[in-house]
């Protein structure tokens, strides 16, 4: 994985700010937007998203490649899923290194919403290991999902929403956002 690249554990900073770039400059350059300090908008919301995204694909091969080792001990499945999210929820904490340093770059201050933060990544984190678990067990009769499941990330980054406004949608798409938190 990531230690095998030359960057290793740098990508963890070095990915969302990549594109956390991509993303602002095409909205600058495409998209219009009311939003002060637009680049915060995207990074906060990919940040989240790319927990998401890593704590539940990295999930799917949890079981079938520890097969083994879960053959020939009496552990319990779930501590492989729980380790593949709680590797991912550690990348997610060394991302937010570079994101405060942004905060001082814009001249952002933490309020006391901040403070909803830990409950929700608590919840996020029960949500993708439930999710992850899910797949994990799909992933033993049904190789397949992981080819669909990044596809349906994809589709899942470009729908939420995050770094274009909802205004340049189709009357007809616009009910999705009643439905986007």
């Amino acid at each position: 994985m990531r230690s095998e690249t030359r960057l290793g554990q740098l990508w963890v900073f070095v990915d969302p700010l990549l594109h956390m770039a991509i993303f602002s400059f095409l909205a600058v350059n495409w998209f219009t937007h009311e939003l002060e300090n637009f680049p915060m908008f995207v990074l906060s919301g990919y940040y989240i998203y790319c927990f998401f995204r890593h704590g539940t694909t990295d999930s799917i091969t949890a079981l079938v490649s520890n097969k083994n080792f879960l053959i020939q001990t009496r552990w319990k499945k779930n501590i492989f899923v729980k380790q593949r999210v709680y590797s991912a929820f550690q990348d997610f904490i060394y991302s937010c290194v570079p994101y405060v340093g942004f905060m001082v770059f814009f001249h952002m201050k933490p309020g006391w919403k901040c403070f909803f933060l830990i409950p929700d990544m608590m919840l996020m984190m029960l949500l993708v290991y439930g999710i992850g678990k899910i797949l994990a067990v799909t992933y033993v009769f049904f190789a397949d999902i992981r080819y669909f499941y990044e596809n349906f990330m994809i589709l899942l980054l470009f729908a939420s929403g995050v770094f274009y406004p909802p205004e340049i949608l189709p009357d007809s798409a616009k009910f999705i956002l009643e439905w986007n938190p």
